[in-house]
């Protein structure tokens, strides 16, 4: 009784989370597919919370505009992954409508792919993506 009495606990732990997930990742695609920028940053992004809300402040030259610019870029977990890929001087690349945001350093370029449950650094999972030292 005991193992289908946890059995059952566990069952439905595990589809109100695919249920959150899916959720979740209905909210996030389109607000990744929306963002649309293309910037030299100036310092390194900093993390903040505003309204119950963490986001990353994006500060830079605009390359389209020749602008500074600031851009708040909300985090939706996928960014954690990948943002001690930026630093001063790199250029973020975010086109609309697509899931992939490029960071271009001098001598190396990462693709970050939104992918729901699965984000991608050049095409390989963030599990298994090998970060360099």
């Amino acid at each position: 009784m005991n193992r289908i009495y946890i059995s059952l606990v566990v069952s439905i732990v595990l589809s109100s989370c695919a249920y959150l997930d899916s959720k979740f990742c209905a909210k996030v695609t389109p607000i990744t597919l929306a963002e649309d920028y293309y910037l030299v940053l100036n310092k390194k992004p900093e993390k903040w919370s505003g309204d119950g809300t963490w986001y990353y402040d994006l500060v830079g030259k605009d390359l389209n505009t020749q602008r500074d610019t600031l851009i708040k870029v909300y985090n939706y977990r996928w960014h954690d992954g990948f943002t001690y890929y930026w630093d001063k001087g790199d250029t973020l690349v975010k086109k609309k409508d697509s899931l992939i945001v490029e960071i271009r350093k001098k001598d190396t370029i990462y693709f970050m792919e939104w992918q729901c449950g699965n984000p991608l650094i050049n095409g390989v999972s963030f599990r298994d993506f090998k970060h360099p030292k």
